[in-house]
This record gives structure tokens, C-alpha cells and sequence, in this order.
């Protein structure tokens, strides 16, 4: 249970993404208006591994609600969750807030990555989160080798299990390649 603590409810861990974007109901970004900040999540006096960690999941994911945004984006920001804690997340958080779509953004191990987006998407996902080659990562992460999910891998999967992706091969090769091109420029 306690690997459960390091979900986050934005990329940013604990308080939120620091640009106000959300999202409308037809999955358009819009800007959070000035009045309706900060949006203010609960405060966390003590990071230790007391209680059940879906309880300190539904505390977030309530603010969120309550403040209406309707789509939230679950992170495993150090790269922590297991196929069992990801079911377990996603089937409590969607059973308690069916009129709210959620993604997962998952940092990986490689060797992790297909076992990871298998998961979330037999647990009911239909968004996830990815980085070209899995750039970027988590200083925090004990292993190095722990980076984004790779989106080439999510389009991967999607590929063989004829699943619609949205994504355009053409336009995901050209961003593919330049970004393999300022990769290696700044490694």
C-alpha cells in the first residue's frame, strides 16, 4: 500500500501543474480564470505511510471535482506503480467518479513499459501520457534508468491491438525525428 503514496494527481507530484490548464468537455485546454485561484488541494502536514493511500487519492481527486474540471491525469511520478496498484487505483477512482475521465501519466523501466500500458488499458484507460523515447524523468527516482512512458511504445500497443490512437504516423515520425536530432544534440 505504502507504494501507493507516490501517486500524484498532476506531473507536478503534489501541487499541480504549474500552468492553470484544464480541460472542457470537449477535451479543448482552456485557462484557468484568475478568480478561481489557486485551486487549492489539501495540505499534506506528514509524508509517511499512514492510512489507505486511496483515501489521500480521493481527498485530491474530490478538490478536483468539486472545482469542475472533468479530466484528471493520475502520475506515477518515480516510476513506483505495479500492474496491481494501477487496477487498484483506476478501478476505485472511476467506480466512485464515473462522470470523470481519468489518464494515468506512468514514468517506466523499459523492460515495465508494455506489462504498465497493458494494465491501464484492460483496467478501463483510454488516456495515457507519453514522451517521445521516454524522455525526462524523475530526479527523484532511485533508478536511472526510470523515465516517462515512451509514446512509441503507447502507439506500439494501440498498433497491435487495433486501437485507435488519434495520432498521425506521418507527424508522429517528423516529431519523432527531430526529436531524436535535440537529443543527441544535448546529451
Amino acid at each position: 500500500n505504502f507504494r501507493l503514496k507516490d501517486w500524484g494527481v498532476s506531473r507536478q507530484r503534489y501541487w499541480g501543474c504549474p500552468i492553470p490548464i484544464v480541460y472542457n468537455n470537449e477535451g479543448h485546454p482552456i485557462k484557468v480564470p484568475r478568480e478561481m485561484l489557486p485551486v487549492e488541494l489539501p495540505v499534506i502536514n506528514k509524508m509517511e505511510p499512514t492510512g489507505n493511500p486511496l483515501d489521500k487519492i480521493d481527498k485530491w481527486i474530490s478538490k478536483l471535482v468539486s472545482s469542475g474540471i472533468k479530466i484528471i491525469s493520475l502520475s506515477d511520478t518515480i516510476g513506483s506503480a505495479t500492474p496491481e496498484s494501477i487496477q487498484r487505483v483506476y478501478k476505485f477512482i472511476s467506480l466512485k467518479y464515473p462522470n470523470t475521465e481519468f489518464g494515468l501519466h506512468l514514468h517506466t523501466n523499459l523492460k515495465f513499459s508494455r506489462v504498465k500500458i497493458d494494465t491501464s488499458i484492460e483496467s478501463g484507460c483510454l488516456r495515457l501520457d507519453g514522451a517521445i523515447q521516454g524522455f525526462g524523468g524523475c530526479p527523484m527516482a532511485s533508478d536511472s534508468l526510470v523515465g516517462n512512458m515512451p509514446t512509441e511504445k503507447i502507439i506500439s500497443y494501440c498498433n497491435e491491438r487495433k486501437i485507435k490512437s488519434f495520432v498521425n504516423p506521418f507527424n508522429f515520425e517528423v516529431a519523432y525525428n527531430y526529436a531524436s536530432d535535440l537529443f543527441a544534440k544535448y546529451k
